[in-house]
């Protein structure tokens, strides 16, 4: 299993290492299309790996939350998880095969 973690503008749980390397990563490129593209792309390299995705809730909303669903290739929240309490989101994204992302 592979852990892929968007990078959040406010990532509150996170370490100061791990949060300096999410403001690297937006400053490096803040277009989180790319960053779908990316995952979207190591899954499709690595099909017998699963990939847990996180995100916290304000980069969902920043996505959108329509977008962010059809980016996950998963039915209305059936692959989804959340915690209310961190306001963080997480799913294993599913067969590569079932992407039928644009």
């Amino acid at each position: 299993m592979m852990e892929v973690d968007f990078p959040s503008r406010n990532p509150y749980l996170e370490s100061d290492y791990i949060a300096g390397r999410m403001k690297k990563a937006l400053e490096a490129c803040d277009d989180y299309e790319k960053y779908m593209d990316s995952i979207v792309a190591i899954q499709k390299r690595l099909p017998d790996v699963k990939i847990l995705v996180l995100a916290y809730e304000n980069t969902v909303e920043e996505i959108g939350v329509d977008r962010f669903i059809d980016f996950s290739g998963t039915d209305r929240g059936k692959h989804f998880e959340s915690s209310e309490e961190h306001r963080t989101v997480f799913f294993h994204l599913p067969d590569p095969e079932a992407f039928v992302y644009s």
